[in-house]
């Protein structure tokens, strides 16, 4: 178990981040990976998932870099 501190990450978090490398939510998702220890729940990423696999989202990013990120 690691001593650093836990910070819980939500789905529009990383939709956000995943979407746009310059935003609010990606700084603030690396900030959270470089000083803590991110707690995210399986459904959260089954959520992340379906939603990055939406065809609405291809006008912000290709689908790979989406699916990239995802992985």
């Amino acid at each position: 178990m690691s001593d650093r501190r836990r910070v819980v990450v939500d789905t529009s978090t990383l939709i956000g981040a995943a979407l746009r490398p310059d935003s609010v939510p990606r700084r603030a998702l690396i900030a959270a990976l470089r000083t803590c220890e991110p707690c995210v729940s399986p459904a959260t990423l089954q959520e992340l998932r379906e939603v990055l696999l939406r065809p609405k989202f291809d006008r912000y990013a290709p689908l790979q870099a989406r699916l990239d990120f995802w992985i």
